[in-house]
């Protein structure tokens, strides 16, 4: 009974009540929630305990590698990162995530960057978020009937909370499992709301064209990996209506997509401080100081994925940042070299645009191993005619950004394996980004 209290009310406190009318009055709501998220929250942790008095500007900036670093004095719950890591790991070998240390979830990360993530969230939190993202993401009111169709490869008592409560039905598909079944079963539950990566929702949209499935969701929410234009597209049509986005992720519930189908960040519950990448400031990467978690504490953390604001205000009204892309991570831009020699950045969606736009070309997937070598894998409808297109679309692009055209080397593309974080762009670790790249520190206001 509890558990659904906590769920309704953070649902409604979403859904009705925390609605600003202006960037002023959102970020004098953040300094309040700050100020008694640290006057409750910060002698919890032995990280943070001697900061209880200091501003935000005065804490040190977070990363993955810090915090599993300090792991144990990060946390409120006293786990220690051998412990969570064990019982995470248990989790997805016996494929039960149900269980919990000291009434505290224990999940992993894909691993993307190489380090795989954990997050702890407790019973409260878990209820507070279920009830956070149904008011985000539900369409029309809880109180009618909806069937959830949840696309995973791992399941975790997080996502398990918005079931059973009042007419809300949750199914988990484990992408472990085979394709064929997991079409099978999904054609028979006949989902209202249907939640996946977004290749697998490219694969799903493939069987709903070719008729090996029959459904017709309400709503289609993309998580957990980049979004491409060509992709939602495709998505789209299939099904016959957009394609809307939770940006969702080890370190938060960080955006969603509006009633406007408009990426938002989730700055109700967080303080995200971009870190400009650029001098026009359009692309920056997330610091996030998370003010409705106190079991994990993550306050300014910096985030390596890219992400692109959108400088026109929302026709939702919702004074929170509108976002145009998440491009990718930090270690998906590529590294070329520009006419004088001189190493330079390269976004990668200004290549993935490129290669999309090429007709024959069905899917792709750049690797850049050494300095001046790029492998571009390909998935064609005409493989000759896809390689030309690549090689001339891309020559042209390193032209307009006057950049030396490096060795290419085209390869077929093997299957995509929906269990792996799709990734379009990938730079060779040993191969680091120019000197003081990316490395500005962020602004709030």
């Amino acid at each position: 009974m509890f558990d659904t209290l906590v769920l309704l009310r953070q649902y409604i406190r979403v859904r009705h009540l925390l609605r600003f009318k202006s960037r002023v009055e959102l970020v004098a709501y953040q300094d309040r929630m700050l100020a008694k998220f640290f006057s409750k929250t910060l002698h919890k942790s032995t990280f943070y305990s001697a900061f209880k008095q200091r501003a935000l500007d005065d804490f040190p900036i977070m990363n993955k590698a810090k915090m599993l670093e300090n792991f144990d004095a990060l946390n409120s719950a006293s786990l220690s990162l051998q412990d969570a890591m064990a019982e995470a790991e248990q989790g997805e070998k016996s494929r039960n995530f149900k269980t919990t240390i000291n009434g505290v979830s224990v999940g992993l990360s894909t691993g993307t960057s190489g380090t795989r993530g954990v997050f702890l969230v407790s019973d409260r939190e878990r209820m507070g978020w279920a009830g956070t993202i149904l008011g985000r993401m539900l369409p029309g009111s809880i109180l009618a009937k909806h069937r959830i169709a949840f696309f995973l490869r791992a399941n975790n008592n997080l996502y398990e909370s918005v079931a059973s409560k009042g007419r809300i039905e949750f199914q988990f598909f484990d992408l472990m499992s085979s394709m064929p079944q997991l079409l099978a079963d999904l054609h028979t539950y006949k989902p209202t709301i249907l939640i996946a990566p977004a290749q697998v929702l490219g694969i799903l949209a493939q069987a709903q064209i070719r008729g090996d499935i029959e459904i017709s969701p309400d709503k289609i929410i993309s998580v957990a990996e980049v979004l491409y234009d060509d992709d939602a597209a495709q998505i789209s049509n299939a099904f016959g209506k957009p394609v809307s986005q939770v940006y969702q992720c080890t370190e938060g519930f960080l955006g969603y997509s509006c009633t406007h189908n408009r990426l938002h960040l989730n700055e109700a519950l967080m303080i995200i401080e971009p870190d400009w990448l650029d001098e026009q400031k359009e692309r920056f990467c997330p610091i996030i100081t998370d003010f409705s978690r106190e079991t994990q504490l993550f306050i300014r953390h910096r985030l390596d994925d890219i992400l692109t604001r959108d400088p026109n205000p929302c026709p939702c009204g919702s004074p929170e940042m509108v976002i145009k892309r998440i491009e990718g991570r930090t270690d998906d831009v590529l590294v070329l070299r520009d006419l004088a020699g001189v190493p330079q950045t390269l976004m990668p969606d200004y290549v993935t645009r490129a290669i999309a736009a090429c007709p024959s070309v069905l899917d792709f997937k750049i690797e850049q191993n050494t300095d001046d070598e790029l492998v571009v894998f390909l998935l064609a409808s005409d493989k000759q005619l896809a390689k030309a297109e690549t090689i001339q679309t891309l020559a042209k692009l390193f032209e307009r950004h006057n950049l030396r055209s490096p060795t290419l080397t085209i390869e077929e593309q093997p299957s995509n394996d929906p269990t792996q974080k799709r990734r379009r762009v990938v730079r060779a670790k040993n191969i680091g980004l120019p000197q003081n790249e990316f490395k500005q520190k962020g602004q709030r206001k």
